[in-house]
């Protein structure tokens, strides 16, 4: 079969239809997966860039901002409602704020200063904590410790103090273990002062309540 010059070039031009459309599915498709490719790149390098923040963040914060403390108060045979904590900073009174429902209160506190926590509830003798916050420069943008502590509040009574003077406790750091720690030496002092202070307190009422009784034992022989 003879083909003529019209057939062969309807034949030319229908080959070149075929390999043009078929370039031009390339194009679309490889074009397709480089936009897939790059959008996936860029969410990895967000999702990445997200991690680290997250991370970093909370370090930065920390080291930051100062010392972080967890405070948390108990009431014994007793509600929480009603309780407050009252905070000083350097021997002037900083703020006060009622407890929360779970008694824990959590707060960053200034490097390089001295912080009294007194904590209060009526009916119950009220305790002080002493915090110095002193830490050495080198440290302060790297600590990331949380100094926690628990509280415990009890009823008064006849045979005890109302309110401690001084306070019970006190935390500073300490460059053994890099880290705040309490006094050892400081508490047992101070519980050696209670424990003078409420028998002063025992002492004094039997004295009183003699006095009294004497008192009264006159007035009685005065009128017969």
């Amino acid at each position: 079969m003879l083909w003529s010059h019209a057939d062969e070039a309807n034949r030319i031009a229908q080959i070149f239809v075929v390999i043009s459309n078929f370039f031009t599915f390339f194009v679309r498709k490889f074009g397709l997966m480089l936009t897939e490719l790059k959008q996936k790149a860029k969410s990895t390098i967000l999702i990445v860039w997200l991690a680290l923040c997250l991370v970093a963040i909370p370090s930065i914060l920390l080291s930051q901002n100062g010392l972080q403390i967890s405070a948390r108060l108990i009431i014994k045979k007793g509600e929480l409602q009603g309780s407050k904590i009252s905070i000083y900073k350097n021997g002037n009174l900083e703020r006060q704020m009622p407890v929360s429902s779970k008694g824990v209160l959590e707060l960053t506190l200034d490097y390089d200063c001295d912080y009294i926590f007194s904590f209060e509830k009526e009916g119950y003798i009220s305790k002080k904590i002493a915090i110095d916050t002193r830490i050495p420069d080198k440290l302060k943008e790297s600590f990331d410790k949380v100094t926690a502590f628990d509280v415990e509040l009890f009823k008064q009574s006849e045979n005890e103090v109302k309110e401690y003077k001084n306070p019970v406790a006190r935390i500073q750091f300490s460059s053994q273990i890099s880290d705040f720690v309490f006094d050892t030496d400081y508490s047992l002092r101070v519980q050696q002062e209670i424990a003078q202070a409420n028998k002063d307190l025992v002492e004094e009422r039997k004295k009183q309540e003699s006095l009294d009784l004497a008192k009264r034992k006159r007035k009685n022989d005065n009128n017969f």
